[in-house]
Protein backbone atom coordinates (compact mmCIF):
# COMPACT_ATOMS: atom_id res chain seq x y z
CA UNK A 1 0.00 0.00 0.00
CA UNK A 2 0.98 3.64 -0.78
CA UNK A 3 1.78 5.92 1.91
CA UNK A 4 -0.90 8.23 0.03
CA UNK A 5 -3.50 5.21 0.31
CA UNK A 6 -2.66 4.78 3.96
CA UNK A 7 -3.32 8.20 4.99
CA UNK A 8 -6.56 7.81 3.04
CA UNK A 9 -7.43 4.72 4.85
CA UNK A 10 -6.55 6.15 7.99
CA UNK A 11 -8.08 9.47 7.85
CA UNK A 12 -11.15 7.65 6.67
CA UNK A 13 -11.20 5.34 9.48
CA UNK A 14 -10.49 8.14 11.96
CA UNK A 15 -13.61 9.42 10.77
CA UNK A 16 -15.44 6.29 10.87
CA UNK A 17 -14.70 6.20 14.53
CA UNK A 18 -15.46 9.38 15.67
CA UNK A 19 -18.78 9.01 13.81
CA UNK A 20 -19.78 5.92 15.80
CA UNK A 21 -18.04 8.09 19.00
CA UNK A 22 -20.60 10.55 18.68
CA UNK A 23 -23.50 8.32 18.20
CA UNK A 24 -22.58 7.13 21.42
CA UNK A 25 -22.31 10.12 23.15
CA UNK A 26 -26.04 11.40 21.36
CA UNK A 27 -27.03 8.17 23.41
CA UNK A 28 -25.86 8.91 26.64
CA UNK A 29 -26.34 12.48 26.45
CA UNK A 30 -30.35 11.34 26.80
CA UNK A 31 -29.76 11.14 30.54
CA UNK A 32 -29.56 15.06 30.56
CA UNK A 33 -32.41 15.70 28.54
CA UNK A 34 -34.41 13.49 30.70
CA UNK A 35 -32.98 13.68 34.24
CA UNK A 36 -31.55 17.21 34.22
CA UNK A 37 -33.01 20.29 33.13
CA UNK A 38 -33.95 19.81 29.79
CA UNK A 39 -32.72 23.16 27.66
CA UNK A 40 -29.39 22.56 29.17
CA UNK A 41 -29.24 18.87 27.94
CA UNK A 42 -30.06 20.58 24.56
CA UNK A 43 -27.37 22.97 24.03
CA UNK A 44 -24.88 20.32 25.42
CA UNK A 45 -25.82 18.14 22.59
CA UNK A 46 -25.65 20.38 19.85
CA UNK A 47 -22.22 21.45 21.19
CA UNK A 48 -21.24 18.08 21.02
CA UNK A 49 -22.43 17.97 17.28
CA UNK A 50 -20.47 20.82 16.20
CA UNK A 51 -17.59 19.65 17.80
CA UNK A 52 -18.26 16.12 16.39
CA UNK A 53 -18.33 17.91 12.59
CA UNK A 54 -15.30 20.13 13.19
CA UNK A 55 -13.25 16.88 13.74
CA UNK A 56 -14.91 15.20 11.18
CA UNK A 57 -13.94 18.12 8.78
CA UNK A 58 -10.09 18.27 9.67
CA UNK A 59 -9.77 14.51 9.09
CA UNK A 60 -11.41 15.06 5.84
CA UNK A 61 -9.25 17.88 4.92
CA UNK A 62 -6.15 15.16 5.52
CA UNK A 63 -7.47 12.89 2.71
CA UNK A 64 -10.66 12.69 -0.24
CA UNK A 65 -13.07 14.27 0.50
CA UNK A 66 -16.35 12.43 -0.32
CA UNK A 67 -14.48 9.38 0.36
CA UNK A 68 -14.27 10.26 4.14
CA UNK A 69 -17.58 11.86 4.52
CA UNK A 70 -19.48 8.57 3.17
CA UNK A 71 -17.61 6.55 5.87
CA UNK A 72 -18.32 8.86 8.65
CA UNK A 73 -21.51 9.07 7.51
CA UNK A 74 -22.06 4.94 6.67
CA UNK A 75 -20.49 4.12 9.97
CA UNK A 76 -22.33 6.63 12.60
CA UNK A 77 -25.20 6.22 11.12
CA UNK A 78 -24.22 2.08 12.06
CA UNK A 79 -24.03 3.01 15.36
CA UNK A 80 -27.53 4.66 15.11
CA UNK A 81 -29.23 1.38 13.80
CA UNK A 82 -27.24 -0.89 16.43
CA UNK A 83 -28.94 1.12 19.20
CA UNK A 84 -31.92 0.90 17.41
CA UNK A 85 -32.53 -2.79 17.22
CA UNK A 86 -29.62 -4.26 19.14
CA UNK A 87 -31.01 -2.83 22.38
CA UNK A 88 -34.93 -4.07 22.77
CA UNK A 89 -34.64 -3.71 26.85
CA UNK A 90 -33.05 -0.61 28.56
CA UNK A 91 -31.95 2.25 27.92
CA UNK A 92 -31.30 1.95 23.97
CA UNK A 93 -34.81 1.37 23.10
CA UNK A 94 -35.48 4.97 20.84
CA UNK A 95 -38.12 6.39 18.76
CA UNK A 96 -41.04 5.99 20.36
CA UNK A 97 -39.57 2.96 22.82
CA UNK A 98 -39.38 3.47 26.15
CA UNK A 99 -36.05 4.55 27.46
CA UNK A 100 -36.14 5.04 31.14
CA UNK A 101 -39.94 4.69 31.60
CA UNK A 102 -40.05 8.36 30.42
CA UNK A 103 -41.62 7.52 27.42
CA UNK A 104 -42.55 10.92 26.30
CA UNK A 105 -38.83 11.64 25.99
CA UNK A 106 -38.50 8.49 24.23
CA UNK A 107 -39.32 10.04 20.83
CA UNK A 108 -37.04 13.16 21.34
CA UNK A 109 -34.23 11.22 22.63
CA UNK A 110 -34.53 8.51 19.57
CA UNK A 111 -34.31 11.82 17.00
CA UNK A 112 -31.40 13.20 19.23
CA UNK A 113 -29.10 10.06 18.07
CA UNK A 114 -30.19 9.90 14.78
CA UNK A 115 -29.09 13.65 14.27
CA UNK A 116 -26.11 12.72 16.50
CA UNK A 117 -25.13 9.88 13.71
CA UNK A 118 -25.87 11.44 10.42
CA UNK A 119 -26.07 15.14 10.93
CA UNK A 120 -22.04 15.85 12.19
CA UNK A 121 -20.54 14.99 8.14
CA UNK A 122 -22.94 17.17 6.56
CA UNK A 123 -21.94 19.83 9.14
CA UNK A 124 -18.63 19.23 8.43
CA UNK A 125 -18.91 19.37 4.53
CA UNK A 126 -20.40 22.68 4.96
CA UNK A 127 -18.39 24.45 7.27
CA UNK A 128 -15.33 27.24 5.94
CA UNK A 129 -11.81 25.40 4.28
CA UNK A 130 -10.39 28.52 6.68
CA UNK A 131 -11.41 27.02 9.78
CA UNK A 132 -8.88 24.03 9.13
CA UNK A 133 -6.10 24.95 7.28
CA UNK A 134 -4.11 25.14 10.26
CA UNK A 135 -0.84 26.23 8.71
CA UNK A 136 -0.94 23.34 6.19
CA UNK A 137 -0.54 23.30 2.18
CA UNK A 138 -0.37 20.81 -0.30
CA UNK A 139 0.87 20.60 -4.11
CA UNK A 140 -2.60 21.00 -5.34
CA UNK A 141 -3.89 23.11 -7.14
CA UNK A 142 -7.35 22.85 -5.50
CA UNK A 143 -5.81 23.58 -2.12
CA UNK A 144 -3.66 26.37 -2.72
CA UNK A 145 -4.92 29.54 -1.86
CA UNK A 146 -6.97 30.97 -4.86
CA UNK A 147 -5.44 33.58 -5.87
CA UNK A 148 -6.67 35.20 -9.39
CA UNK A 149 -3.69 34.13 -10.98
CA UNK A 150 -4.72 30.70 -10.43
CA UNK A 151 -6.13 29.55 -13.21
CA UNK A 152 -5.86 26.40 -16.08
CA UNK A 153 -2.20 27.45 -16.65
CA UNK A 154 -1.31 27.05 -13.28
CA UNK A 155 -3.74 24.24 -12.27
CA UNK A 156 -1.83 22.22 -15.37
CA UNK A 157 1.43 23.01 -14.03
CA UNK A 158 0.69 21.66 -9.98
CA UNK A 159 -0.75 18.70 -11.53
CA UNK A 160 2.65 17.61 -13.14
CA UNK A 161 4.76 18.81 -10.18
CA UNK A 162 2.30 16.04 -8.49
CA UNK A 163 2.74 13.46 -10.97
CA UNK A 164 6.50 14.36 -11.30
CA UNK A 165 7.34 13.68 -7.38
CA UNK A 166 5.34 10.47 -7.91
CA UNK A 167 7.79 9.37 -10.93
CA UNK A 168 10.67 10.93 -9.34
CA UNK A 169 11.32 11.02 -5.71
CA UNK A 170 10.46 6.91 -5.08
CA UNK A 171 13.41 6.23 -7.62
CA UNK A 172 15.88 8.54 -6.05
CA UNK A 173 15.14 7.29 -2.49
CA UNK A 174 15.11 3.72 -3.53
CA UNK A 175 18.13 4.45 -6.50
CA UNK A 176 15.81 2.29 -8.73
CA UNK A 177 16.69 3.95 -12.28
CA UNK A 178 19.17 3.32 -15.29
CA UNK A 179 21.94 5.46 -16.53
CA UNK A 180 22.73 5.86 -19.87
CA UNK A 181 24.98 9.23 -21.76
CA UNK A 182 23.57 11.40 -24.40
CA UNK A 183 26.01 12.47 -27.08
CA UNK A 184 27.14 15.45 -24.79
CA UNK A 185 28.58 12.72 -22.53
CA UNK A 186 25.80 14.34 -20.01
CA UNK A 187 23.95 11.97 -17.93
CA UNK A 188 20.25 11.19 -18.50
CA UNK A 189 17.87 8.47 -16.66
CA UNK A 190 14.52 6.57 -17.38
CA UNK A 191 13.08 8.96 -14.40
CA UNK A 192 13.95 12.09 -16.72
CA UNK A 193 12.26 10.62 -19.77
CA UNK A 194 9.03 9.32 -17.97
CA UNK A 195 8.59 12.81 -16.25
CA UNK A 196 8.75 14.42 -19.63
CA UNK A 197 6.61 11.94 -21.21
CA UNK A 198 4.31 12.21 -18.45
CA UNK A 199 4.31 16.01 -18.68
CA UNK A 200 3.97 16.04 -22.21
CA UNK A 201 0.74 13.80 -22.55
CA UNK A 202 -0.76 16.03 -19.97
CA UNK A 203 0.21 19.46 -21.79
CA UNK A 204 -1.26 17.71 -25.09
CA UNK A 205 -4.23 16.70 -23.66
CA UNK A 206 -5.25 19.77 -21.64
CA UNK A 207 -3.46 22.37 -24.63
CA UNK A 208 -3.54 20.40 -27.51
CA UNK A 209 -2.61 23.43 -29.98
CA UNK A 210 0.38 24.68 -27.13
CA UNK A 211 3.76 23.66 -28.48
CA UNK A 212 6.28 22.08 -26.04
CA UNK A 213 10.05 22.20 -25.67
CA UNK A 214 11.45 19.34 -23.35
CA UNK A 215 15.14 18.63 -22.27
CA UNK A 216 14.65 15.04 -23.44
CA UNK A 217 12.71 15.02 -26.71
CA UNK A 218 13.16 18.38 -28.09
CA UNK A 219 10.68 20.81 -29.35
CA UNK A 220 6.96 19.73 -30.63
CA UNK A 221 5.58 20.81 -34.08
CA UNK A 222 2.94 23.23 -33.03
CA UNK A 223 5.81 26.39 -34.17
CA UNK A 224 3.06 28.77 -35.24
CA UNK A 225 1.28 28.51 -31.26
CA UNK A 226 1.81 31.74 -28.81
CA UNK A 227 2.17 29.80 -26.04
CA UNK A 228 4.90 27.41 -25.51
CA UNK A 229 6.05 25.03 -22.83
CA UNK A 230 9.46 24.49 -21.36
CA UNK A 231 10.14 21.71 -19.11
CA UNK A 232 13.32 20.16 -17.53
CA UNK A 233 11.90 16.78 -16.07
CA UNK A 234 15.02 16.60 -14.07
CA UNK A 235 17.42 19.74 -13.57
CA UNK A 236 20.19 18.56 -11.83
CA UNK A 237 20.71 15.08 -13.06
CA UNK A 238 23.82 14.35 -12.16
CA UNK A 239 23.32 15.13 -8.45
CA UNK A 240 19.79 12.98 -8.54
CA UNK A 241 22.08 10.09 -10.09
CA UNK A 242 24.79 10.51 -6.99
CA UNK A 243 22.02 10.89 -4.49
CA UNK A 244 22.12 15.08 -3.39
CA UNK A 245 19.28 15.79 -2.89
CA UNK A 246 19.40 19.00 -4.87
CA UNK A 247 17.11 18.28 -8.33
CA UNK A 248 14.13 19.40 -9.20
CA UNK A 249 11.22 19.74 -12.21
CA UNK A 250 11.27 22.68 -13.81
CA UNK A 251 7.51 23.70 -15.79
CA UNK A 252 7.95 26.97 -17.74
CA UNK A 253 5.00 28.73 -19.89
CA UNK A 254 6.10 31.06 -22.32
CA UNK A 255 3.53 33.21 -23.91
CA UNK A 256 4.08 35.40 -26.56
CA UNK A 257 8.06 35.33 -26.59
CA UNK A 258 8.34 35.94 -22.55
CA UNK A 259 8.27 33.04 -20.33
CA UNK A 260 4.88 34.16 -17.40
CA UNK A 261 4.32 31.43 -15.22
CA UNK A 262 6.04 28.95 -14.07
CA UNK A 263 6.59 26.11 -11.11
CA UNK A 264 9.72 24.32 -9.84
CA UNK A 265 9.04 21.65 -7.72
CA UNK A 266 12.02 19.99 -5.14
CA UNK A 267 10.73 16.36 -3.60
CA UNK A 268 13.75 15.86 -2.30
CA UNK A 269 14.06 19.20 -0.65
CA UNK A 270 9.97 19.28 0.18
CA UNK A 271 10.10 22.47 -1.50
CA UNK A 272 7.49 24.15 -4.55
CA UNK A 273 7.78 27.42 -5.62
CA UNK A 274 6.00 29.09 -8.13
CA UNK A 275 5.54 32.90 -9.77
CA UNK A 276 4.31 34.61 -12.65
CA UNK A 277 5.57 37.85 -14.24
CA UNK A 278 2.53 38.82 -16.89
CA UNK A 279 0.61 41.79 -17.15
CA UNK A 280 0.46 43.97 -13.76
CA UNK A 281 1.11 40.64 -11.76
CA UNK A 282 4.19 39.80 -9.78
CA UNK A 283 4.60 37.56 -7.72
CA UNK A 284 6.27 35.07 -6.10
CA UNK A 285 5.42 31.94 -3.91
CA UNK A 286 6.79 29.11 -1.90
CA UNK A 287 6.14 25.81 0.23
CA UNK A 288 7.93 23.63 2.23
CA UNK A 289 7.13 20.43 3.28
CA UNK A 290 3.04 21.32 2.34
CA UNK A 291 3.00 23.87 4.66
CA UNK A 292 1.76 27.19 4.44
CA UNK A 293 2.49 29.09 1.09
CA UNK A 294 4.74 32.43 1.51
CA UNK A 295 4.72 34.96 -0.54
CA UNK A 296 8.83 35.63 -1.29
CA UNK A 297 11.02 38.62 -2.07
CA UNK A 298 14.82 39.13 -2.86
CA UNK A 299 16.99 41.05 -0.44
CA UNK A 300 17.70 44.58 0.11
CA UNK A 301 21.39 44.05 -0.59
CA UNK A 302 22.75 46.77 -3.30
CA UNK A 303 26.16 47.31 -2.60
CA UNK A 304 28.87 44.38 -3.75
CA UNK A 305 30.87 44.53 -0.87
CA UNK A 306 26.97 43.37 0.57
CA UNK A 307 26.69 40.21 -1.81
CA UNK A 308 26.25 36.46 -1.14
CA UNK A 309 26.94 34.83 -4.82
CA UNK A 310 25.97 31.86 -5.49
CA UNK A 311 27.42 29.57 -8.99
CA UNK A 312 27.13 26.29 -10.39
CA UNK A 313 31.38 26.01 -10.53
CA UNK A 314 34.22 28.33 -10.89
CA UNK A 315 35.05 25.97 -13.86
CA UNK A 316 32.39 26.65 -16.47
CA UNK A 317 34.44 30.20 -16.28
CA UNK A 318 37.36 28.67 -17.25
CA UNK A 319 35.53 27.29 -20.21
CA UNK A 320 33.77 30.18 -20.79
CA UNK A 321 37.17 32.62 -21.92
CA UNK A 322 39.87 34.74 -20.08
CA UNK A 323 37.70 37.79 -20.89
CA UNK A 324 34.54 36.45 -18.63
CA UNK A 325 37.00 34.69 -16.34
CA UNK A 326 38.83 37.73 -15.57
CA UNK A 327 35.36 39.67 -14.77
CA UNK A 328 34.61 36.80 -12.62
CA UNK A 329 37.45 36.61 -10.34
CA UNK A 330 37.97 40.33 -10.10
CA UNK A 331 33.89 39.93 -8.83
CA UNK A 332 34.76 37.01 -5.93
CA UNK A 333 37.25 39.07 -4.61
CA UNK A 334 34.94 42.25 -3.77
CA UNK A 335 31.99 39.90 -2.59
CA UNK A 336 31.40 38.95 0.97
CA UNK A 337 30.98 35.61 0.16
CA UNK A 338 30.59 32.91 -2.54
CA UNK A 339 29.04 29.25 -2.44
CA UNK A 340 27.96 26.80 -5.31
CA UNK A 341 24.61 25.75 -4.61
CA UNK A 342 24.42 25.35 -8.26
CA UNK A 343 21.80 24.68 -11.05
CA UNK A 344 17.94 25.78 -9.89
CA UNK A 345 18.78 25.98 -6.32
CA UNK A 346 20.59 29.08 -6.84
CA UNK A 347 17.75 31.18 -8.48
CA UNK A 348 15.52 29.98 -5.58
CA UNK A 349 17.54 30.90 -2.88
CA UNK A 350 17.70 33.92 -4.55
CA UNK A 351 14.03 34.54 -4.82
CA UNK A 352 14.13 33.53 -1.50
CA UNK A 353 16.15 36.54 -0.41
CA UNK A 354 19.16 34.08 0.85
CA UNK A 355 20.93 35.18 -1.84
CA UNK A 356 21.88 38.32 -3.72
CA UNK A 357 23.85 37.36 -6.78
CA UNK A 358 23.32 34.50 -9.38
CA UNK A 359 25.83 33.82 -12.41
CA UNK A 360 26.60 30.89 -14.95
CA UNK A 361 27.97 31.08 -17.82
CA UNK A 362 26.18 27.99 -20.08
CA UNK A 363 22.84 27.50 -20.05
CA UNK A 364 19.95 26.51 -22.03
CA UNK A 365 16.71 27.45 -22.75
CA UNK A 366 15.26 24.64 -20.71
CA UNK A 367 17.75 25.13 -17.68
CA UNK A 368 16.56 28.56 -17.08
CA UNK A 369 12.94 29.32 -18.56
CA UNK A 370 10.99 28.00 -15.38
CA UNK A 371 13.27 29.94 -12.90
CA UNK A 372 12.33 33.47 -14.72
CA UNK A 373 8.67 34.08 -13.49
CA UNK A 374 10.53 33.34 -9.93
CA UNK A 375 13.06 35.75 -10.01
CA UNK A 376 11.41 38.07 -11.55
CA UNK A 377 8.16 37.70 -9.25
CA UNK A 378 9.71 37.60 -6.36
CA UNK A 379 11.21 41.27 -7.64
CA UNK A 380 14.50 40.48 -8.67
CA UNK A 381 16.18 40.62 -12.03
CA UNK A 382 17.21 38.31 -14.41
CA UNK A 383 19.47 38.75 -17.58
CA UNK A 384 22.84 37.36 -19.26
CA UNK A 385 26.32 37.66 -18.14
CA UNK A 386 26.30 40.97 -21.23
CA UNK A 387 23.58 42.70 -18.93
CA UNK A 388 20.44 41.71 -21.57
CA UNK A 389 17.00 41.29 -20.50
CA UNK A 390 16.71 37.06 -21.24
CA UNK A 391 14.54 36.45 -23.45
CA UNK A 392 14.38 32.90 -25.19
CA UNK A 393 14.44 34.39 -28.53
CA UNK A 394 17.74 36.11 -28.37
CA UNK A 395 19.46 32.97 -28.23
CA UNK A 396 21.23 34.05 -25.08
CA UNK A 397 23.24 30.86 -22.59
CA UNK A 398 24.20 32.81 -19.65
CA UNK A 399 22.31 33.84 -16.43
CA UNK A 400 23.17 36.83 -14.24
CA UNK A 401 19.84 36.98 -11.66
CA UNK A 402 20.17 40.22 -9.23
CA UNK A 403 18.08 41.75 -6.34
CA UNK A 404 17.76 45.06 -8.79
CA UNK A 405 18.50 46.91 -11.68
CA UNK A 406 20.89 49.20 -10.15
CA UNK A 407 22.72 46.05 -8.63
CA UNK A 408 22.66 44.09 -11.92
CA UNK A 409 24.64 47.24 -13.62
CA UNK A 410 27.54 47.40 -10.59
CA UNK A 411 27.96 43.97 -11.44
CA UNK A 412 28.48 44.35 -14.98
CA UNK A 413 31.01 47.57 -14.21
CA UNK A 414 32.93 45.42 -12.71
CA UNK A 415 36.39 45.37 -13.62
Amino acid sequence: MKKSEFNLFLAALGTGVWGIFSGFISVFLHRILINWYLPVGFILTFVFLFASACVIRYLVEKSGKYFTLGYAIFASFTIYCISEYAGKSGDFMILGKSLTGEKSYAGILGYVLLFGSIIPPFIAYLLPEKLFEKGDIKTDPNIIPKEAYFDQDFNLMFDIAKKAEEIALPAFLNREFNVELKADTTPVTEVDKNVELMARELISNTFPDDEILGEEFKQSENVNSNRRWIIDPIDGTKNYVRGVPIWATLIGLEIDGEVSKSVVVAPALKRIWWGINYGSLQEAWCSFDNRQAKNISVSKVNEIEDINMSISSRGGWVEAGDKYLKWFDNLSSKIKRQRGFGDFYSYMLLAEGAVDLVAEPDLELYDIAALIPIVEGAGGVFADIEGEKWTSKNGIKSGLATTSQDLLQKVLENE
